[in-house]
């Protein structure tokens, strides 16, 4: 369920809103919600990318983390058929080996 509430914008801030969701062919809350989602979007992967770069600034945690890396990496994919312990037919029957 909805719930609308209103805000106080700039009337340049809403004209160029009104642009944008005009171009995409959505509506002013949309539009917002998109531009929402997409700024937290951003700041997560700013915040993962600066924790990445705390980790790689660290040589001793770095290597610990490739290492352990490279120990998942070695295990086998249960999704690599050379090591699927049972596969799927076209009529969505499970065949094993």
């Amino acid at each position: 369920m909805r719930h609308n509430t209103t805000i106080s914008i700039d009337r340049k801030d809403h004209e160029g809103l009104a642009e944008l969701a005009k171009q995409a062919g959505l509506t002013l809350g949309e539009m917002v919600h998109r531009l929402v989602e997409r700024e937290r979007t951003r700041r997560f992967w700013k915040e993962a990318n600066a924790a990445y770069q705390k980790l790689r600034d660290d040589p001793k945690a770095w290597a610990e983390y490739r290492q352990e890396f490279a120990e998942w990496d070695a295990v086998p994919s249960p999704f690599d058929p050379e090591v699927a312990q049972e596969t799927w037919s076209v009529d969505d029957r499970i065949e094993s080996r």
